[in-house]
């Protein structure tokens, strides 16, 4: 291990966190915990090209009231001009009260989007894309097993947190609030190479490990996020989060199930 790698996955003898990073996040603005580009929430329309009614339907995500209607989803994308992929978003618990989608309705969710591509519907979903290249990458021997990005995210003021851009500005005593450094006073790089001082950083590669050598569905997951551990449990050691479930496992036992003979539950 280089000063620069963060962590190893025990089982394997590979990388868990790469010391370099290939995705920077910004948020120039203390209004929001992010500022992604693709973000299309009422407040920043005005600076969108994208119409109003588009920009509506592609700012929710799938809730408890909403994980019952795949079929009419399907349907309003299908019909929006130009529209040839969508990417569902399972309700995530992000330091907000949130209602959270239970597992079984995030089954039949999945279940009923497999259908419809099984069917030949004409709408790509994100998703169940992400599934088939994973399963055609396997076959061909070809699977990425890549360490898990370590995502700095630059606030306003130059502070820096890693792993999950939710984690900016987030208040955590425990955990320092996250920061890693301030980029006015030293490099990202310089960050990374002492990532694994970080508490949380190290919690983390801890869960990874415990994935790795536990979770049946580690290869196709990669753990998940870790931002979701601590908005779910209050530390980056837990194993499984309520969003693996509903984004990943449920998605892969709905696809397994059509695609096998015994079926599953309806």
């Amino acid at each position: 291990m280089t000063v620069r790698d963060i962590g190893i996955i025990a089982t394997t003898g590979q990388l868990a966190i790469v010391g370099a990073f290939h995705t920077l996040f910004l948020q120039p603005t203390s209004f929001c915990n992010l500022n992604c580009s693709y973000c299309y929430l009422p407040d920043r329309r005005s600076r969108q090209l994208m119409s109003v009614p588009v920009a509506t339907a592609c700012a929710r995500v799938v809730t408890p009231e909403t994980i019952g209607h795949a079929d009419d989803l399907v349907e309003f994308f299908t019909a929006l001009p130009d529209c040839e992929s969508v990417g569902f978003n399972i309700e995530e618990q992000e330091g907000a009260a949130r209602t959270p989608v239970p597992e079984e309705a995030a089954y039949r969710f999945w279940s009923r989007l497999v259908r419809h591509r099984l069917a030949g519907g004409p709408l790509r979903i994100r998703d169940l894309d992400r599934l088939a290249d994973y399963l055609g990458a396997t076959r061909a021997g070809l699977t990425d097993h890549g360490p898990y990005e370590p995502i700095p995210t630059v606030a306003h003021d130059g502070q820096v947190v890693l792993l999950s851009p939710e984690l900016l500005g987030i208040t955590s005593p425990q955990y320092a609030d996250f920061i890693a450094g301030n980029v006015l006073r030293e490099p990202i790089g310089g960050m990374l190479a002492r990532a694994q001082e970080l508490r949380y950083v190290s919690e983390f590669v801890t869960a990874l490990n415990d994935c790795a050598d536990r979770c049946t569905f580690y290869d196709f997951c990669r753990s998940a996020q870790a931002g979701n551990r601590y908005f779910e449990h209050g530390t980056f050691t837990a194993r499984e989060t309520a969003y693996c479930r509903t984004t990943r496992q449920a998605l892969i036992r709905a696809a397994a199930d059509h695609l096998t003979p015994q079926g599953g539950p309806s």
